[in-house]
């Protein structure tokens, strides 16, 4: 984090897995890890963007919420990563790539519905714990423009203060295309 400090760098992204964190509904209790990382951070003037990440077996399934209930378990999460880290967090973002490996059963048929349904209620408890938090949505693998559609079209980009995109490749060519069809999206919606 110092080598990160002294060449500029101001934000990085990590997570908090929910299962990690609350153990016991409605019990939220943060590993040492988690706090020694979120103070090494605040010494170094650095801001960590946090992703909710993954399930917790009290709230639908290990691999994430799929009903109103587990999602609002999934918001009080986030306000609890608000409460416990403060002002040092800045942006959380709605789940990690839940057009790839990391999503409920119940949503892998229809995964932009569900993933708009989760984004709803998350956004709404963190808004209501910390209005100036930046809630970011999708963050999907690659650029998934029909998926991404979809979550718009469902309503999802009015619960979200930025698009994350994950564009891996082997080669960047391209993606810059990609990028300007997604912010036409955006626009669209």
């Amino acid at each position: 984090l110092p080598l990160m400090k002294q060449i500029g760098i101001v934000s990085i992204r990590d997570e908090h897995y929910w299962a990690q964190v609350e153990k016991k509904k409605g019990e939220y209790t943060f590993p040492d890890s988690s706090d020694a990382y979120m103070q090494a951070c605040a010494q170094n003037g650095i801001y960590p963007l946090i992703a909710m990440t993954f399930g917790n077996e009290h709230y639908d399934s290990k691999k994430g919420p799929s009903t109103q209930s587990g999602y609002a378990g999934y918001g009080r999460y986030g306000q609890a990563i608000l409460e416990k880290y403060g002002n040092q967090v800045k942006w959380l973002e709605i789940w990690n790539e839940y057009n790839g490996s990391w999503c409920p059963d119940e949503a892998k048929n229809d995964r932009s519905r569900y993933y708009a349904e989760m984004v709803k209620v998350a956004y709404e408890h963190i808004k209501e714990k910390r209005p100036d938090v930046q809630v970011l949505g999708c963050a999907c693998v690659l650029i998934p423009l029909p998926y991404i559609e979809g979550i718009f079209k469902h309503g999802g980009l009015a619960y979200m203060d930025g698009v994350v995109i994950h564009p891996y490749r082997e080669h960047p060519e391209g993606v810059d295309r990609e990028v300007e069809e997604l912010q036409a999206l955006i626009r669209k919606y």
